[in-house]
C-alpha cells in the first residue's frame, strides 16, 4: 500500500476514535452551562432524546446531566430509568467523577424520599471514587447532604462538621451561594440543638454573605424561626411576615405560610391560622406537613366545627407514622 494510503487509513482511523470518544457538541454544552445557568442546560436537554444518540456513552452523558439539572432547579429526578442507565454504564467503563456523580444523585433520590439509610449508602460509594479525584464541587455536594442528615437525627456535632467541609469545598470552586447555605445549615443546627442564642449570633455573622434575596429570605427565615422557638413572637412575625413575599426554592414559601399560621393560633387568631396553613399547601410541603394538619385540626376544633376535626387528625396519625419509620432508620455516624 503507499504510503499516502496509510495516512488517510490512519487519519480516518483516528477521526473514528475521536467521534466515538468524545462527546456531541450539544452535551457538551449543556456540560458547560449545568453548574451557573442549569435552566438554558434544561431547555437544551429537552430539545434533545437519548434515543437519537448512538454510543451508550453519549446516551449515559444524556441521562447524567438531565438529572443534574432537574436537581439544580429544585424539580423531581424522574425518570429513575436515565439515571439508572448512567450509571450502569459509568460502573462498567470507569469514569470516577461522573460514576461519583451518578452515585450522589442516586444517593439524593433517596434522600428526598427520606431513606436515609440508601442514601448514605450512594454518598460513601461516590467518596470511595473520588479518593484520586480532586473534584472539589462532588465533595461539597455529598457533605452538605450527609450534614442534612445527620442534622435530621439529632448529631448536631458531626452535622456541623459536614457543614464546614462542605463551606470549604464549595468555598474552594467559587460558589459562594452554596457555600452560603452550608453556613446557614450550620445555623440551623444551633436551633434544632435549642441553642438559640448561638443561632442567631450565627446568622448575624454571615448575613454579609446573603448577596442576592433568595439568599436574604432564607437567611429571615430562619431568624423568624428562632424567634419563634425562643419565645418572642413580635420578632417573630415581624420576621416571618416580611419573608412571605421574598423569592424561594423549593418548598420555603410553604413553610413561611405554616410558620406564621402557628404563630397566630398561639396568639388566639384562629381563622388566619387556619387560612395560612391552608395556603401553605399550594407551595408543595413535604411529609413534615403533619405539623400542618395538627394546626388545622385544632383550629376547627376551636371554631367548634368538631365533624371536620376527624379528617385533618387521621392525616396528622398518618404522617406521623411515616416520620416514625424515618426515625428507626440506622444513624448516619453509625453507617
Amino acid at each position: 500500500m503507499k504510503l499516502t494510503g496509510r495516512i488517510f487509513l490512519f487519519f480516518l482511523f483516528s477521526v473514528l476514535i475521536v467521534s466515538c470518544t468524545n462527546p456531541p457538541t450539544e452535551l457538551q454544552k449543556a456540560e458547560q452551562l449545568i453548574e451557573n445557568k442549569p435552566d438554558l442546560a434544561l431547555l437544551l436537554l429537552k430539545n434533545l432524546s437519548p434515543t437519537k444518540y448512538k454510543y451508550d456513552e453519549s446516551k449515559a452523558l444524556y441521562g447524567l446531566l438531565m438529572t443534574e439539572a432537574l436537581d439544580r432547579l429544585k424539580l423531581p429526578l424522574k425518570p429513575d430509568s436515565l439515571l439508572d442507565f448512567s450509571l450502569n454504564y459509568y460502573e462498567k467503563h470507569p469514569d470516577p467523577v461522573r460514576l461519583a456523580n451518578c452515585y450522589l444523585y442516586k444517593g439524593r433520590k433517596y434522600k428526598y424520599n427520606f431513606q436515609n439509610d440508601k442514601a448514605i449508602s450512594y454518598y460513601m460509594k461516590a467518596m470511595d471514587e473520588l479518593k484520586n479525584s480532586t473534584d472539589a464541587t462532588i465533595m461539597g455536594r455529598i457533605n452538605f447532604d450527609l450534614g442534612d442528615i445527620l442534622n435530621l437525627q439529632g448529631e448536631f456535632k458531626s452535622a456541623r462538621d459536614k457543614y464546614q467541609l462542605a463551606y470549604h469545598y464549595f468555598n474552594v470552586q467559587g460558589l459562594q451561594t452554596q457555600a452560603f447555605y452550608a453556613l446557614l445549615n450550620i445555623g440551623r443546627t444551633y436551633h434544632a440543638a435549642r441553642e438559640y442564642k448561638k443561632a442567631r449570633l450565627f446568622y448575624a455573622q454571615i448575613h454579609c454573605k446573603a448577596k442576592d434575596s433568595i439568599l436574604q429570605g432564607a437567611l429571615y427565615q430562619e431568624i423568624g424561626l428562632n424567634f419563634y422557638s425562643s419565645h418572642q413572637p413580635d420578632s417573630a412575625e415581624k420576621y416571618l411576615k416580611k419573608v412571605l413575599n421574598y423569592p424561594y426554592i423549593s418548598n420555603n414559601r410553604a413553610i413561611r405560610y405554616y410558620l406564621l399560621a402557628s404563630l397566630c393560633f398561639d396568639n388566639g387568631r384562629i381563622d388566619s391560622a387556619f387560612m395560612l396553613a391552608s395556603q401553605s399547601f399550594r407551595y408543595n410541603p413535604d411529609i413534615r406537613q403533619r405539623e400542618w394538619y395538627r394546626i388545622m385540626a385544632n383550629c376547627k376544633f376551636a371554631q367548634g366545627v368538631v365533624k371536620q376535626v376527624p379528617y385533618y387528625m387521621s392525616n396528622y396519625v398518618r404522617l406521623g407514622d411515616s416520620l416514625r419509620k424515618i426515625d428507626a432508620q440506622p444513624k448516619a455516624n453509625y453507617i
